[in-house]
């Protein structure tokens, strides 16, 4: 394991946790399936939706507990880059026929998959790095 010195250790460890509670409620509301609880005019939207979102996000900060031991996730664009190049590249082979991340090719998939993407780029990089001292090392 490499050497990190004071600063480092002390962001690798705010990032693992902050990425492990981010992804741990991700969970919880697909297993709890909080759609339910939705009036029924936005259940349609919150199932066909929600996961387009919340899963690029989910990826974003796994990434970010990852970047210390992967240097292709060193920066937030990198990480948002791949992100983008995997999740659509999912899609459009959806319409080709394959199932990957599901079954049918949607345009406002792809929406959804940058809207999630952003969402967490901007809560890393406005939210996170002014929160936590060490966020950036």
């Amino acid at each position: 394991m490499p050497d990190f010195g004071s600063d480092a250790e002390n962001a690798k460890a705010i990032r693992i946790k902050v990425g492990l509670i981010i992804i741990f409620l991700i969970a919880l509301i697909i297993v709890f399936r909080i759609g339910k609880f939705l009036p029924d005019s936005y259940h349609g939207f919150y199932y066909s939706y929600a996961s387009d979102v919340s899963i690029p996000f989910w990826f974003y900060f796994l990434f970010c507990i990852a970047e210390f031991d992967v240097k292709l996730f060193k920066t937030w664009w990198s990480k948002a880059l791949l992100l983008i190049f995997l999740i659509t590249g999912a899609e459009f082979l959806q319409k080709q026929g394959f199932y990957a991340l599901g079954i049918t090719f949607d345009w406002w998939d792809i929406l959804s998959y940058f809207v999630g993407i952003s969402l967490a780029v901007l809560l890393d990089r406005l939210g996170f790095s002014s929160i936590f001292q060490n966020w950036d090392y």
